[in-house]
């Protein structure tokens, strides 16, 4: 990962305008999204699991290109892959995606949280990637999530 990791006040403080966009288009706790950033990319827009040969994903909410080209499909948007550097459209095209696991696992926060990490289809078999079945994931998200809740 390129760059340093990020204190919750300081990702706050740079970040909670666009979250606050994109909780008003998404309906999703503000702080939820700052805990996706926070686990995804500790604050870091330049994130980037692509050199370590994991991935496609990239940014602050760790966006990959399938999740982009739904966000295309479904709001007629043309945005490339690098304009997910871009923290104000990375939390716009995460937050959408995020919402459709949550609409998809019928708001089941946990479930959608699982689903953001290991897949959709990974979660619906009950399957795993690499071992992980998203619940560490989840459960760090909600941490996180606690602690930008006590943050001013």
């Amino acid at each position: 990962m390129i760059g340093e990791i990020h204190s919750y006040r300081t990702v706050k403080k740079l970040y909670l305008d666009w979250v606050r966009l994109a909780t008003e288009s998404t309906g999703l706790d503000t702080n939820l999204i700052l805990g996706v950033i926070m686990q995804e990319s500790a604050g870091n827009p330049l994130a980037d699991n692509r050199p370590e040969g994991e991935g496609d994903c990239i940014g602050l909410m760790q966006v990959g290109k399938a999740a982009l080209s739904d966000y295309n499909e479904a709001t007629g948007d043309r945005l490339d892959f690098v304009m997910l550097l871009r923290p104000d459209i990375n939390i716009r095209v995460g937050s959408w995606y995020l919402r459709q696991m949550h609409k998809m696992f019928g708001w089941d926060q946990g479930e959608a949280l699982r689903a953001y990490n290991v897949g959709s289809g990974t979660v619906r078999r009950g399957g795993t990637i690499g071992g992980s079945d998203g619940s560490v994931y989840r459960d760090s998200v909600l941490r996180h999530m606690a602690k930008f809740a006590e943050t001013p």
